[in-house]
């Protein structure tokens, strides 16, 4: 094993840069972590971070956003008819026609973000799937639930997938 002359982090015997903080890695770095080597770290002396390595959350979170779409305009609609029914005004159908659009799209925009941010988006996407499975569930609209399904999907993979250091 090699030890960085920086930090001190245990690396594998054929590495080059140290997976903590990047610094080059020497044979005289394997016998100790004692002796120094401060040459440049290959990011120019940034913190690597993790990224997603995969496209399903990407794919399905997209998908289960577009699909949620034409979906939104259903479950607006289904509401009006329970709110000309109750007498109560638009209130309804605006809180599940805005509700599920502005989830639906914020589902696309954070799928947009499953690579780079890999954890943070999946986490959100599965609060906003929740949200929305919720809403369009009250409607019983079926495409608005199989939307969200997808973004549930996808934020799963985003939370599960391989990351690599960049």
């Amino acid at each position: 094993m090699m030890f960085c002359s920086k930090c001190g982090t245990e690396n594998v015997e054929y590495a080059l840069f140290c997976k903590n903080c990047g610094t080059q890695l020497t044979q005289q770095s394997s016998s100790s972590p004692a002796v120094a080597s401060h040459a440049p770290a290959p990011n120019g002396g940034k913190r690597m971070r993790r990224r997603g390595t995969s496209n399903v959350p990407l794919i399905l979170g997209i998908t289960g956003g577009v699909i949620g779409l034409p979906a939104s305009y259903c479950s607006g609609m289904c509401a009006a008819v329970v709110d000309a029914s109750a007498n109560s005004g638009d209130e309804l159908t605006k809180i599940y026609l805005y509700g599920t659009l502005i989830i639906c799209l914020a589902c696309i925009v954070i799928a947009c973000m499953t690579k780079k941010y890999p954890r943070i988006a999946g986490v959100v996407i599965l609060v906003l799937s929740a949200c929305g499975l919720v809403l369009f569930a009250v409607t019983m609209n079926i495409l608005g639930i199989v939307a969200m399904v997808l973004t549930v999907l996808s934020g799963i993979f985003s939370l599960v997938q391989k990351t690599e250091l960049v």
